[in-house]
């Protein structure tokens, strides 16, 4: 995992196509907070980082080509909050599932072996120190449902960027596509204190593919395999086709 540079990036497990490291030069949208009008990070105050994550449908509109689309997000926002702590606090995390039902026969319950759940989910915080039981990526939070995740960030760890993203099998990857991910920030001010940052700016990369022919088009990834009933209501005035 990456500390704190310049342009701060976090690695993702193969298969995840919507937020990635990799830089696509010449296919990428950089998703820069102060352009696309997010909320400033939400920091720890007093040792405790309390935030409540909503997974809810929202109207994501891109600046290029005047884009927009429906999809799963956290508190309606495209990416999700950034979560901003120090060494040695403590997170509460409410994720609190907002979405529709999930079509029948296609929610928890469902063969792990098929893409399922579209509606329902879960989280998982990408690098975090911790285990199973509080990282708990086995659940199936339900729509309707909320579930409490609770970390310890541990003393010696020192500024990293790590991430949090669903982790729910059958729907992880069509989630993430939605922009269901967010930053999770651990800034040790004692270590930074060391380098001569002038500043830092994170970066959060994600590749949308726009051409209905490509199996990696944005319509195919949201439709889940069938099981998301969510209407794309896909806004593309200038016909873009391509990679963004």
């Amino acid at each position: 995992h990456f500390g704190k540079v310049p342009a701060a990036l976090s690695t993702m497990p193969s298969g995840f196509r919507g937020f990635s490291v990799l830089l696509r030069l010449s296919a990428t949208l950089l998703l820069l907070p102060h352009r696309l009008g997010l909320s400033a990070p939400i920091n720890s105050v007093d040792g405790w980082l309390n935030v409540t994550l909503r997974v809810e449908v929202a109207t994501v509109h891109l600046n290029f080509q005047n884009i927009s689309f429906m999809a799963r997000t956290y508190n309606g926002s495209f990416p999700g909050p950034h979560l901003r702590m120090s060494p040695g606090d403590r997170v509460r995390v409410l994720l609190r599932n907002a979405l529709g039902a999930d079509l029948p026969g296609a929610g928890c319950r469902a063969p792990l072996d098929h893409l399922r759940a579209a509606n329902s989910t879960n989280l998982h915080v990408h690098g975090i120190y911790d285990d199973a039981v509080q990282d708990n990526t086995f659940v199936c939070v339900s729509p309707g449902e909320d579930f409490l995740y609770t970390y310890r960030v541990h003393k010696e760890l020192g500024t990293s960027m790590l991430w949090y993203h669903p982790h729910l099998e059958g729907s992880s990857a069509m989630q993430v596509c939605s922009g269901m991910a967010g930053f999770f920030e651990i800034v040790d001010e004692a270590q930074d204190a060391l380098f001569d940052f002038a500043a830092t700016l994170p970066l959060m990369i994600q590749m949308m593919d726009f051409n209905p022919a490509s199996k990696e088009y944005i319509g195919a990834c949201l439709d889940n395999g069938g099981t998301s009933d969510l209407p794309l209501r896909f806004s593309n005035p200038h016909n873009f086709t391509g990679r963004l």
